[in-house]
């Protein structure tokens, strides 16, 4: 599945992607950002790295990393350049 990276009406960022990419998605976020720290809960988890709050949404087949703020949709824009361009 292509990555896609949508505004929501929070102007706020999702970078959306399928169960079989988390992989790719967490050592682009690795190589990238270096530390990830994770507060999991049933369908979401609080992601924090580049000194910026994420929701991450994991609930069936479908994967979000939602930005908390505008630092964090300038991450998630880097993350989907080089998602999108390996």
């Amino acid at each position: 599945m292509p990555f896609s990276l949508l505004e929501l009406s929070t102007g706020n960022l999702s970078l959306e992607f399928e169960v079989q990419d988390v992989p790719t998605v967490a050592s682009q976020i690795k190589r990238l950002c270096g530390h990830v720290f994770e507060q999991r809960y049933v369908v979401t988890s609080d992601v924090t790295f580049a000194d910026c709050n994420f929701t991450y949404y994991f609930e069936w087949d479908d994967r979000a990393l939602i930005s908390n703020s505008k630092a964090g949709n300038t991450v998630l824009t880097k993350l989907y350049k080089k998602l999108s361009n390996p």
